[in-house]
C-alpha cells in the first residue's frame, strides 16, 4: 500500500495535502448524499469521482496498457455504497442499465460490492454475473468472487435468489420452468442459503433442478406455508406436504383437493 500510495504524492505537496483531498472528496460524497439521497443525482456524482480518480490508458489498438486508481478509491466506494446501497450501480465495474457494463471495474470492487449487498441484498442485481430477474438474460460472466458476494446478499435478503444464475424467472409464462441458464455446482449451496433466510425464495429454485427436494425440505420447515411453491406432481411432494402438514395442519389448503393423496393428508391435518 505505501508503494501504491508513493506513486500518487506526485499530484499532492505532501502527505497532509493527500490526506487532506481524500476527507474532502469523502465530505463532499455526504453532502451530496444529503441533497440528493432519493436521486440518481447522487449516484451519478458517485461515478464522476471515482472516474476522476480512475486512470487508464489505451495503445493504438485500443488495449488497456495502464489501468491505475488512487488508492482511497476503493475506501471511497466503500463509503459512498454505505450511504445508500443503491449506489453501487454507479461504481465502474457494476451492471449498469444506462451504460450497460463497464469492463474496468476499479481496483477492490468485490469489497464494494460485499458493502452493499452487506445493507441490502438487492443490490445483488448490479453485481456482473447476475441475471435480469426479467428475462433470465446474463450480460457478462461471473466475476472471480460472485459466490462470496451472492452468499452475503443472500444471507441478508433471500429473494435475491431471482438474480442467481440458474434461478426461475417467476414472470415467464405459466408452466415454462426451464430456466434460461443450467445451475452451476454452486447452486445448491446458493439457493439452501436463501430459502434458510426467506422460504418464500424457494419459488426461484427450478423445479428440474436435481436438489430441488433437499431445498424445498428447508424451506418448507422453515415455513411450512411455502408448500404453495412446491410442484404437486413432484414425486416428492406427499413427503413435503407431511411434513409442512404436521408443523402447521393448515398448511393442507395448499395441497389440491384431486391429489392422489389429499383424503390421506387431510386426515393428517384433521388428526393434529
Amino acid at each position: 500500500w505505501a508503494t501504491r500510495i508513493n506513486r500518487d504524492f506526485k499530484a499532492f505537496d505532501n502527505a497532509a495535502a493527500y490526506f487532506s483531498h481524500v476527507c474532502a472528496e469523502r465530505r463532499r460524497l455526504r453532502d451530496a448524499h444529503a441533497r440528493r439521497r432519493r436521486s440518481a443525482a447522487y449516484g451519478e456524482e458517485v461515478r464522476r469521482r471515482l472516474r476522476d480518480s480512475h486512470l487508464r490508458e489505451f495503445d493504438d489498438d485500443g488495449r488497456l496498457r495502464r489501468d491505475w486508481c488512487h488508492p482511497y478509491v476503493a475506501s471511497l466506494a466503500e463509503y459512498a455504497v454505505g450511504l445508500n446501497w443503491m449506489a453501487l450501480e454507479y461504481v465502474p465495474g457494476s451492471i449498469d442499465e444506462l451504460e450497460d457494463v463497464d469492463k474496468y471495474p476499479i481496483h477492490g470492487y468485490a469489497e464494494v460490492a460485499l458493502v452493499a449487498v452487506r445493507a441490502d441484498g438487492v443490490a445483488l442485481q448490479f453485481v456482473p454475473g447476475s441475471i435480469d430477474d426479467f428475462t433470465g438474460e446474463q450480460r457478462v460472466k461471473c466475476i472471480e468472487r460472485y459466490v462470496e458476494i451472492a452468499a452475503h446478499a443472500l444471507r441478508e435478503n433471500g429473494m435475491a435468489l431471482a438474480y442467481v444464475p440458474g434461478s426461475r424467472v417467476v414472470t415467464r409464462a405459466v408452466g415454462d420452468d426451464v430456466p434460461p441458464l443450467q445451475p452451476a455446482e454452486w447452486y445448491s449451496k446458493l439457493a439452501t442459503i436463501a430459502v434458510q433466510t426467506t422460504p418464500e425464495s424457494l419459488k426461484f429454485v427450478p423445479h428440474t433442478f436435481d436438489k430441488y427436494t433437499a431445498i424445498a425440505e428447508v424451506a418448507v420447515y422453515s415455513e411450512p406455508a411455502t408448500l404453495e411453491h412446491v410442484p404437486t406432481d413432484l414425486p416428492d411432494y406427499a413427503l413435503l406436504a407431511e411434513l409442512a402438514i404436521n408443523l402447521y395442519p393448515d398448511a393442507i389448503m395448499h395441497v389440491p383437493v384431486d391429489h392422489p393423496d389429499h383424503d390421506k393428508l387431510e386426515a393428517l391435518a384433521e388428526s393434529l
